[in-house]
């Protein structure tokens, strides 16, 4: 657990931090995860007083690199959301998938979707680098949206970064939350509870509740 602890610490900070190599922040790009992993084991090697070893450090990275295989994407997809995804699209509501971190990370992604579902479940997909802002949820509103009374809904696992943007950027715009500790966001879900516009935003256990609630 101090290890994870560790590992975490070292990835938040590195996020803000220039890649030597490019002159750019790592941000969320995936050159950062692997490094992440040297940087640990440097860390760990100082505190100890040992000398890191090359071999050990290459060993990291290929280790590291493991965690872009578009197999663990495939094998990763929620039980039931391609069913779900299908659902609202053959009811008549559309899709559309914005997603936030490296292009060539994110599009394995995409194609991990795609090709299990045998097909493309978004009428668009959209990937940004750094944030996904209010402005970007009121572009996606406007291609997407041909009637006044739409309603446009942001679904995500991270209520600052996926949900929060969209309530800001309309007040007519609806969320769904769905919590899910990642590395950025452990221990913090009891506090983000509390900061939930229960208005404007439902806060589910599960993706499956949203058919329980839209189309039972």
């Amino acid at each position: 657990s101090a290890f994870i602890a560790l590992e975490q610490e070292i990835d938040k900070r590195r996020v803000g931090e220039i890649n030597p190599d490019t002159g750019k922040l790592f941000g969320y790009t995936k050159e950062r995860f692997p490094g992440t992993m040297v940087a640990v084991y440097e860390h760990i090697c100082a505190k100890a007083g040992m000398n890191p070893e090359d071999q050990v450090r290459s060993e990291l990275r290929r280790i590291a690199m493991l965690a872009f295989d578009k197999k663990r994407y495939k094998d990763n997809i929620k039980p039931g959301a391609l069913h779900l995804l299908r659902q609202i699209r053959d009811s008549g509501n559309r899709n559309v998938l914005l997603t936030k971190g490296d292009e060539w990370v994110q599009r394995m992604k995409v194609e991990a979707i795609r090709e299990v579902a045998r097909e493309d479940l978004f009428r668009e997909t959209l990937i940004v680098e750094t944030a996904k802002n209010p402005e970007v949820f009121l572009e996606i509103a406007a291609a997407h949206s041909d009637e006044q009374d739409t309603i446009v809904y942001a679904v995500g696992n991270d209520y600052a970064k996926d949900v929060l943007p969209a309530l800001k950027a309309h007040s007519d715009f609806q969320g769904i939350w769905i919590p899910v500790e990642t590395w950025e966001t452990m221990g913090q879900t009891e506090k983000l509870r509390a900061e939930v516009d229960i208005k404007r935003c439902l806060v589910l256990h599960r993706l499956a509740q949203i058919e329980d609630i839209f189309f039972s």
